[in-house]
């Protein structure tokens, strides 16, 4: 059976007493004819409940754990799957979602991850005020569940998912957060630094015990041009095979196995057959090996996703410093096309560039800057125009992503090109010429956006 599902679920003040009727409520919405319903009572008045039903070729099995009923609740679900017909050899095919009896149950008890409340539906989002207490619970050492922070777009402050949904599909395995403005996470990013902050639409996964000093790959980033509508079900798969992975056996199934002994042996002490005895011991001895060999084929599941997890992440973290060196190496897009034979070409051509996923919401073209250019008609080498105004464009878009890597200097010495600090930034494309065959390409920095706005393409004034 491929474990894909796991919650385990600890109140405060709540009995499992007062959980019983919904996990009744729940197993009595699937008893029909396909369902397969068994109930095993505990002599401690702990129970195991199992829902077996078989869909399109896949045999599904849900167990639902709780313990004792005056105890305060403790509440485990699991799910699982395996191919319903033997001997084939083919991967398993199937779609599901988390089960709405895990939101009941947070929603009807007082249910906590260490020190911090476990919420069924989305949290109040984060504003600059509240991300102390953001990282407070990312670095607290008492959550055992990962927090998944969602940012907004720095252009248009737009989610990328429906945190509505991301949070009803992680209840139970996760605490998700909702940053209500980038500038929530630019004061993230002075906490805990640039390269374990996340922004700009992105998605990031705090595993516990999160420092500021962890490596960045031990917290899964999803890039902005990543999310789809499939994120969800994909993180919602993720955080299941790491849970059922994680979650420890519940008491009720150890007072179970006990429960089974203790009659075993009361079989063999009234019957006072040797062999019995030897049989159960046997039988002892193979369950406490069994159980071991499940315990670190679990934790081994556990090292495999979270290496795959790393390995994935730091294979996108290549491919984005990948395109970044793409960029810096040689212009991409309209530049690669043939030389443009005007200036109000070349203009065209900048602006079909700004409008670009590379470019948009990254660097910004004034419109005073589009007509400066197109004024400058008298300009003899428009591709030069073209190629310079790119160059300023990469160089603000690696910025805004943190990858330029050395002074803005440096970069545009490597172009050909130099560069002006005073009255404001700008590029210097010609030099020892007549004016107006001298081409200047200024600019404005936004240090809290991360964002270069071009204001000017034009004679050297």
């Amino acid at each position: 059976m491929r474990e894909l599902y796991a919650a385990a679920l600890y109140a405060r003040e709540s009995t499992n007493h007062r959980a019983r009727p919904f996990i009744d409520e729940w197993m009595d919405k699937h008893r029909d004819g396909s369902a397969l319903i068994h109930i095993d009572d505990a002599s401690d008045g702990s129970r195991v409940c199992r829902l077996e039903q078989t869909l399109n070729g896949v045999q599904w099995r849900t167990e639902i754990l709780h313990g004792a009923p005056d105890e305060r609740a403790h509440v485990t679900i699991r799910i699982g799957i395996r191919a319903a017909a033997t001997g084939s050899i083919a991967p398993l095919e199937y779609e599901f979602k988390s089960p709405a009896l895990v939101r009941t149950l947070l929603r009807e008890l007082d249910v906590y991850d260490g020190e911090h409340e476990c919420h069924a539906d989305p949290v109040p989002e984060v504003g600059p005020s509240q991300v102390g207490d953001l990282v407070t619970l990312m670095q607290s050492d008492s959550r055992r569940l990962p927090v998944i922070v969602v940012s907004r777009t720095s252009r248009g402050s737009d989610l990328l998912l429906d945190p509505v949904e991301l949070s009803r599909q992680l209840a139970g395995m996760a605490h998700v957060r909702v940053m209500s403005t980038p500038q929530s996470s630019w004061t993230l990013t002075d906490v805990v630094g640039a390269q374990l902050s996340v922004y700009d639409g992105a998605l990031r996964v705090y595993f516990p015990s999160f420092t500021p000093d962890d490596d960045p790959y031990r917290h899964r980033l999803t890039f902005p041009d990543r999310i789809s509508d499939r994120t969800v079900g994909q993180l919602r798969s993720w955080m299941g095979t790491l849970a059922a992975a994680a979650v420890t056996e519940h008491p009720a199934r150890a007072q179970l196995r006990e429960d089974r002994r203790v009659a075993a042996r009361a079989a063999i002490e009234g019957s006072d057959v040797n062999d019995l005895r030897e049989l159960l011991q046997l039988y002892e001895a193979d369950n406490e090996d069994l159980t071991a060999h499940l315990r670190d084929e679990r934790q081994r599941a556990v090292d495999l996703e979270t290496d795959l997890s790393r390995t994935r992440a730091k294979a996108e973290a290549l491919e984005e410093q990948f395109k970044a060196v793409k960029h810096r190496g040689r212009p991409v897009g309209p530049v690669d096309a043939a030389e443009p034979a005007t200036v109000a070409d070349a203009v065209d051509r900048i602006e079909e560039l700004a409008e670009t996923t590379w470019y948009a919401g990254k660097v910004e073209l004034t419109d005073g800057a589009i007509m400066s250019a197109r004024g400058f008609a008298s300009y003899k080498k428009p591709g030069e125009l073209l190629r310079a105004t790119q160059a300023v464009m990469e160089a603000g878009a690696l910025v805004h992503h943190d990858h330029l890597g050395e002074p803005p200097a440096d970069f545009f010495a490597r172009r050909g090109f130099g560069y002006g600090a005073q009255p404001s930034p700008h590029l210097k494309v010609d030099e020892a010429t007549s004016p107006d065959q001298c081409l200047r390409i200024y600019w404005d920095v936004d240090d809290d956006t991360r964002t270069w706005t071009i204001t000017s393409i034009g004679p050297h004034a």
